[in-house]
């Protein structure tokens, strides 16, 4: 069992949502907590997908393009029944890792440089 004080101006939030939901003050903050409970959950869910496919993309340098996902994500709402695009290879991110890369530089900024934009 778990006690909580609540504040008055919360208290009597509470109390106004229980009656007006013809349920206990206790079933009110209940549902609340739950559903605090469940939404921080996928919340953290979501944020550790994030941190992995990070640390995949440093790893592999395996990526798509946000063009490229647009376009998929069009013809799949024009209802074409279509494969995501193949994810292609960052050999900058790959060689320096995605750490190590300096602000601005890419293997884009990198082919400009070295080859004029067009790679030997």
């Amino acid at each position: 069992m778990v006690a909580i004080e609540l504040d008055p101006d919360t208290t009597e939030l509470v109390n106004h949502l229980a009656e007006a939901r013809q349920c206990t003050p206790h079933g009110v903050i209940q549902e609340a907590i739950r559903q605090y409970v469940e939404r921080e959950e996928r919340r953290e869910a979501l944020l550790q997908d994030g941190i992995s496919a990070w640390n995949e993309y440093k790893a592999t340098g395996l990526h798509l393009t946000m063009e490229e996902v647009d376009a998929w994500l069009a013809r799949l709402q024009k209802g074409q029944d279509v494969d995501p695009p193949e994810c292609h290879w960052d050999w900058f991110v790959s060689l320096v890792g995605a750490g190590n890369a300096k602000p601005g530089h890419s293997s884009e900024t990198v082919d400009r440089d070295l080859y004029g934009g067009k790679l030997p």
